[in-house]
């Protein structure tokens, strides 16, 4: 009889309760719960599952961690479950997915408590995956609208970890004043034509849009009477944090808001 992925989760992360003639001979109790408990993953399949059930719910065990060794043991683990994963799609090798049930049954070791777990389905990591995608295809489309000469040089990887900040930075120039062109200087004006060249060689323009009811909540971070204008590709959502106020999201939209209204 095939058990619940629920039943699953709970084997892993609970470990049964040694009765006294049990305790006598622990090791060979102790194996006999690995093998069961490897029979078990094993014959369940959808590894994906099992993994993304044990790292969403491992923390709200009550285990004993002061210095969290067992924590980040586990999660190393867990990393490693998921280089494991990405490798046997990438290269269909779907006879290494043997080695996940030993790395479950690690964790099973580490952490694993006697009180019965508060076991919920895992739905982080699937928002998150799908949030991924979802990014790594509006990249990719953003890369096909650049020019060649740029976009031949550019990964999505490259760009998210090492250029998607700088990049924000060099198109909101702070030494550029929000006035009329011919109040500029000659140095202004020169920076201004270089900072549209730079958009329009990486196919970046600015598109109407609205805050959020709860980004205009706050007050004194969002004056109500600007233009809300956001950069499209939208690039600052790669990198802005949705449990942080993007302080110089706003500043820099204001910045070109009042530039680009006197320029027009």
């Amino acid at each position: 009889m095939s058990k619940s992925i629920l039943d699953v989760w709970k084997q892993v992360l609970q470990k049964k309760k040694l009765k006294r003639a049990e305790m006598a001979d622990c090791n060979m109790s102790g194996d006999k719960d690995i093998g069961s408990l490897f029979s078990l993953i094993s014959n369940r399949g959808d590894y994906d599952v099992t993994m993304d059930g044990i790292h969403e719910n491992f923390l709200k065990l009550s285990y004993h961690d002061p210095m969290l060794h067992k924590t980040v043991k586990c999660l190393d683990v867990l990393g490693v479950s998921d280089y494991l994963t990405q490798y046997v799609y990438r290269t269909q090798h779907m006879s290494l997915q043997a080695y996940q049930p030993p790395i479950a049954i690690t964790i099973s070791r580490i952490v694993a408590q006697v009180e019965k777990p508060n076991i919920e389905w895992p739905k982080a990591l699937q928002r998150c995956r799908t949030m991924l995608l979802v990014k790594k295809d509006t990249l990719k489309t953003w890369q096909n609208r650049m020019s060649p000469l740029i976009s031949r040089h550019l990964s999505v990887e490259s760009f998210v970890g090492d250029i998607a900040s700088p990049f924000l930075h060099i198109l909101s120039p702070l030494n550029l004043r929000p006035v009329a062109l011919n109040l500029m200087s000659e140095r202004e004006k020169n920076e201004l034509v270089q900072l549209v060249d730079t958009m329009v060689a990486y196919s970046v323009t600015y598109r109407n849009t609205k805050f959020e009811p709860q980004e205009r909540a706050n007050g004194s971070i969002v004056p109500m009477d600007i233009p809300s204008l956001s950069f499209d590709p939208p690039i600052n959502d790669i990198i802005s944090f949705k449990v942080l106020p993007n302080l110089y999201f706003y500043f820099y939209f204001y910045f070109h808001s009042s530039l680009f209204s006197h320029c027009a």
